[in-house]
C-alpha cells in the first residue's frame, strides 16, 4: 500500500486495477493497494485499518509472511519522535490483527 499518484491512476485507466473497498473510497482514492493475494489483502484490511487510514495520508505499508513495515514515503522520522512514531507503528499492527 502507497499513496496514490498520478501514475496509478494512468495504470487504472490502461486496465491494471489496484484493490479498491467500494464501502471506504476515501482510502480507496488515497492510496494504491496491490499484492498477488487479494482476497487474503482484503481480508487483512478490516474495518479499523480502513477507518484509520481514510483519516491520514501519505502512509506506506509492505509486509511480507510475518513482517510488517511502516513508514513515510521519501521522509525520515525526527529522532525527537521516533518513540511516537514507534508507538504508532504498534497501533497499526494491533490494527491489522484485530477481529481476524
Amino acid at each position: 500500500m502507497k499513496p496514490e499518484n498520478f501514475g496509478h491512476r494512468i495504470s487504472a485507466f490502461l486496465g491494471w486495477e489496484d484493490i479498491d473497498f467500494e464501502q471506504y473510497p476515501i482510502f480507496s482514492n488515497e492510496y494504491h493497494l496491490t499484492g498477488e493475494y487479494k482476497d487474503f489483502i482484503r481480508e487483512t484490511f478490516n474495518d479499523h485499518v480502513l477507518k484509520f487510514f481514510s483519516k491520514t495520508s501519505g502512509w506506506s505499508v509492505e509486509a511480507a509472511n510475518y513482517y510488517l513495515i511502516f513508514y513515510s514515503h521519501n521522509s525520515l522520522v525526527p529522532d525527537n519522535i521516533l518513540q511516537d512514531f514507534y508507538r504508532l507503528g504498534l497501533g497499526i499492527f494491533d490494527l491489522f490483527k484485530s477481529e481476524r
